[in-house]
């Protein structure tokens, strides 16, 4: 089977050609390329037999267990290869590029189908995927206390065709103890890494780019070190928003969510707020005091911000965003360079 250069597949792929993976479920959920399917050769039960028979008996041992293994499964390999193959090409990957990718590519070759197996396989990807995250992007940082709107604004550049690196819905998560509501499971630290370059990928390197302050954790999830000192050392837009703006914006976010759900995020902060507060705080939401609870959070994360931001080496500028003009802060916003 052809194989081709980790830039030749991407090229390929984005020409809207399927992408298998042929290793183990737990291999893809770790991590994958964008917009591939699991087509595992060897399931993981099967992948732990091979791996002993290999360890026990060598390698002509461990690929004869593999055949045994893995022959049942051609039939259902060669019905969904079928599905695919009136896209003519196919992609075709696995850890290193060795059997499992050319074995799935010439079950998957009697679709009539041109099959192109990644060189080195994920392990090329990971490659380029790390080599992509350390690298002096030109970022311009949002920043802004909580509840200003900063993934709003973004979502706003975006659609001014500005570039654009949201790593919250990357992480699935919103970087607060209340960060996890409403959001879809975060996905494992690989593939969050995968996720970030995969967007750096298509961006014009020449050109600037915005992404929200972050802290290094997000949820469970460390953004890469060189991407978190690039966000400390570029410069910093912060908007100002008013406080009651701020508590309008949070609660309209949050007080849609169970009382259970908003008590639990509340005891998770219980370390930092204080006893007292933590219990004003609960007390407020079992009322439905929205602002009550918001506010005495706010003390919490204002502090954390402010600090935060004493932090930071790169350059600091304010910009008054008025959220009921804001398409005029905007263009305040598009005009810095």
């Amino acid at each position: 089977m052809p194989t081709v250069s980790i830039e030749e597949f991407l090229a390929l792929r984005a020409e809207g050609f399927p992408v298998i993976d042929a290793r183990s479920e737990k291999e893809f959920a770790i991590g994958h390329i964008e917009g591939a399917s699991n087509l595992p050769l060897l399931d993981d039960e099967n992948r732990v037999i091979v791996g002993t028979a290999y360890k026990v008996s060598g390698r002509e041992i461990a690929v004869q267990k593999g055949f045994e293994l893995a022959g049942p499964q051609f039939g259902e390999i060669f019905k969904k290869g079928r599905k695919l193959a009136h896209q003519k090409k196919i992609l075709v990957y696995c850890w290193r590029g060795g059997l499992r990718s050319n074995i799935l590519a010439w079950v998957l070759s009697f679709t009539q189908a041109e099959i192109y197996v990644l060189e080195n396989g994920y392990k090329n990807y990971r490659k380029r995927v790390l080599a992509t995250l350390d690298f002096p992007y030109k970022f311009i940082v949002l920043g802004g206390k909580t509840g200003s709107g900063k993934t709003e604004v973004l979502h706003l550049l975006k659609e001014k065709g500005e570039q654009v690196l949201d790593i919250e819905a990357l992480a699935c998560h919103k970087g607060s103890s209340f960060g996890a509501l409403g959001m879809k499971p975060q996905p494992q630290q690989e593939h969050f890494e995968n996720s970030i370059a995969e967007v750096l990928f298509k961006c014009d390197v020449g050109k600037r780019i915005w992404v929200e302050n972050e802290s290094r954790l997000t949820g469970r999830l460390v953004l890469p070190l060189e991407i978190f000192n690039a966000l400390r050392q570029r410069k910093l837009i912060e908007l100002e928003v008013s406080t009651a703006t701020r508590i309008a914006r949070l609660a309209s976010e949050y007080a849609q969510f169970d009382t259970n759900l908003l008590e639990e995020a509340l005891n998770r902060l219980q370390k930092r707020l204080g006893g007292l507060r933590t219990k004003l705080a609960l007390e407020a939401v079992a009322e439905k005091n929205n602002e009550v609870w918001i506010l005495l959070v706010l003390e919490y994360y204002d502090s954390t911000y402010t600090f935060g931001l004493s932090n930071r080496t790169g350059k600091i500028e304010k910009l008054t965003w008025n959220w009921e003009n804001k398409n005029d802060s905007l263009q305040q916003l598009i005009a810095h360079d």
